[in-house]
């Protein structure tokens, strides 16, 4: 079949196929439907934009290469650690029933230091404003993009530079509350304390 074939120089890989989509067409569509095929090609770049996100600690040093309707997936770094105004805070490491929990906070560059491709490239798939917070990690795989899971902080526009990574064994699946969608965390209540002081500090620094 010739759909299925594997992307430029690649002896081996997986194939995701998909075909006939009527949750995002809805069946019936005429195939000159302008407006139908722009919904269309959105959902794809969510799709791809979503990849970039969840994988790119995989892309980033190409241990994974995805390949979208032929192109390479670009991976998204939502902590821009490669631009010289992005300001590393200190990294803390909590143990937890025999784990680590590490945990890195970031302040993410003004936009008077960022080129405009930046700025749009920094925003992620959301914006600014919904992907400050907490970005979960287990196993180098991004679950949570963007939350202040449930700690009492509020989404707002002075705070949107304010992203802390948080990496997590897979062990601690259930003290995290991690959802089988792989979806949702939320943190025990021993790290809570931490997590909200750390939290408090990276927004001071805005």
């Amino acid at each position: 079949m010739s759909l299925l074939k594997l992307a430029p120089d690649s002896p081996s890989g997986t194939i995701v196929l998909w075909q006939q989509p009527d949750r995002v067409i809805p069946s019936g569509t005429r195939v000159d439907n302008k407006k139908a095929q722009a919904r269309f090609l959105q959902q794809l770049e969510h799709v791809k934009e979503h990849l970039a996100m969840v994988f790119h600690r995989f892309l980033e040093p190409r241990t994974l290469n995805i390949w979208f309707n032929e192109n390479a997936v670009e991976p998204w770094d939502p902590f821009l650690v490669s631009h010289g105004a992005t300001q590393r805070l200190p990294e803390e490491r909590f143990g937890h029933k025999e784990c680590q929990v590490i945990v890195r906070p970031y302040v993410l560059p003004h936009v008077s230091k960022l080129s405009k491709q930046a700025h749009e490239a920094g925003s992620g798939p959301e914006g600014w404003n919904a992907q400050q917070g907490f970005y979960i990690y287990r196993n180098r795989r991004m679950l949570v993009a963007g939350d202040w899971l449930g700690l009492g902080f509020q989404k707002e526009e002075h705070y949107k530079l304010a992203r802390i990574g948080v990496d997590l064994p897979n062990l601690l699946d259930e003290d995290w509350d991690i959802d089988i969608k792989k979806s949702r965390a939320r943190p025990p209540d021993q790290l809570r304390h931490d997590l909200r002081r750390i939290a408090e500090a990276t927004r001071r620094r805005l």
